[in-house]
């Protein structure tokens, strides 16, 4: 089994998923057709469905469906695959809040120069002389509710903040964060223009009106403002990977690769440099630059598992074996708790078919035991199989497929094993369905 992410948000059109090359997803899992799933917006919200002509089911969150709306968190079984779903749009409220902190000190020089005049004249109210603390105040407030999803209390905050000082930036930009979050994407639109306006300098929202104008296909537009970022602040140089992201979506593959590799030569440990440039080299077919690639980000940043698992699973789908052990190992090394890594390396043990590689894969999946995920207690129950543990395979296998009953890897594990139990009817069963691929 496999696992990706899928980040909706990535993608400025309807998404087909599938095989075939020129989808904007691709799944290599032979159960899965060269288009099997499209996904599309309805009524400001995701929507996944069958392309097409493909018949049955899959699954979201083991409940088998035809069609469903989806949402952040969301895990999508498709064949052999599970994806786990993405539709938040990038956020910057950290900056914010760092930004804000900076200009209290020049406000608590004021605010103490009216303490004193308080003291002098005490007709004059706290509010006049501090517009400001009911304005930090709310904001603070409105990025908290923002963070809990309380989106519409938040705009309401936000907006008490513009009606006070309608030069306020920041509130702007997170008044269109929230906008987004509600579903109104011309509200947010309206707000970071707004923002920009007050501030032509506003780093955050240049940012959002990037992707504003990649979602609407603005490419030209998205450039000139990503140019105009990085002029102002050359520092930012993951800009340049915004830049790539529009030269990849144009189909400029060479100059997308460029802007990718030009942010990693000026900071050769940025992972998200190294990742996004891998993820080029594979989609164009150039996998030993990838590999190259991730191999030296994992020598400088030895402790970030991501090009570890990255690499991992392109040995893992070339067959090699040997290596994908290797990384997936490491993997495991720097992150005990990623059970995406254990289940990987479980699955590539198995394939030495020896003691002593049972044995491992045996101990690093004792974790799935009480798993609701049905790959991993799978991936358990086939473990136990291999290691003629029969009784206790049935107990995990059958708890496996009781969540998704209809997974042809899960039938045709718990196939072979009703047949090494010698329940020949049983086992033609779940192998007819195995083989059905239904």
């Amino acid at each position: 089994m496999s696992f990706h992410n899928l980040d909706v948000e990535k993608f400025d059109d309807a998404v087909f998923v599938g095989q075939s090359q020129t989808n904007q997803f691709i799944i290599n899992d032979p159960l899965v057709e060269n288009v099997h799933l499209i996904i599309t917006k309805k009524s400001n919200q995701h929507h996944v469905q069958m392309h097409d002509g493909v018949e049955g089911t899959f699954s979201i969150n083991n409940s088998e469906v035809s069609e469903s709306f989806i949402k952040t968190g969301d895990r999508i079984k498709v064949g052999n695959s599970f994806l786990t779903v993405n539709t938040e749009p990038e956020l910057f409220l950290d900056i914010h809040t760092i930004r804000y902190a900076r200009k209290s000190h020049r406000r608590l020089a004021v605010g103490l120069f009216a303490v004193a005049l308080l003291t002098m004249v005490g007709f004059l109210t706290w509010p006049y002389f501090f517009p400001e603390s009911s304005i930090s105040r709310n904001f603070n407030q409105g990025i908290e509710l923002y963070k809990v999803g309380e989106y519409e209390k938040a705009r309401v905050l936000f907006l008490n903040i513009i009606e006070a000082d309608n030069k306020h930036s920041d509130g702007y930009y997170n008044l269109a964060l929230v906008m987004i979050k509600l579903g109104k994407p011309k509200n947010a639109i309206n707000y970071v223009s707004q923002a920009i306006a007050n501030n032509p300098q506003h780093i955050d929202s240049l940012l959002l009106a990037t992707q504003f104008s990649i979602k609407l296909r603005n490419y030209k537009e998205a450039l000139r403002t990503i140019n105009y970022v990085m002029s102002i602040n050359p520092v930012f140089i993951n800009a340049g990977l915004v830049k790539s992201k529009i030269y990849d979506l144009i189909g400029d593959h060479n100059r997308a690769i460029f802007e990718a590799k030009s942010v990693l030569e000026i900071n050769k440990q940025n992972t998200t440099a190294s990742l996004t440039l891998s993820s080029l080299y594979i989609k164009y077919g150039q996998q030993k630059q990838a590999i190259e690639t991730l191999t030296y980000s994992i020598k400088m940043a030895l402790s970030n598992i991501r090009p570890l698992l990255l690499l991992a699973s392109i040995y893992e789908k070339s067959n090699d074996t040997a290596n994908g052990i290797l990384l997936y190992s490491k993997g495991l090394s720097v992150d005990k708790t990623n059970q995406i890594a254990a289940n990987n390396l479980a699955m590539l043990l198995i394939r030495n078919n020896d003691n002593s590689s049972l044995k491992r894969a045996l101990t690093i999946t004792k974790q799935f035991t009480n798993s609701d995920n049905p790959a991993f207690l799978d991936t358990l129950g086939y473990v136990l199989y291999k290691s003629g543990k029969y009784a206790e395979s049935l107990t995990i296998l059958k708890k496996s497929i009781s969540i998704s009953p209809n997974n042809p890897e899960i039938n045709r594990h718990i196939g072979l094993l009703y047949k090494a139990l010698g329940e020949n009817e049983l086992s033609e069963v779940h192998m007819e369905k195995a083989s059905a691929g239904i």
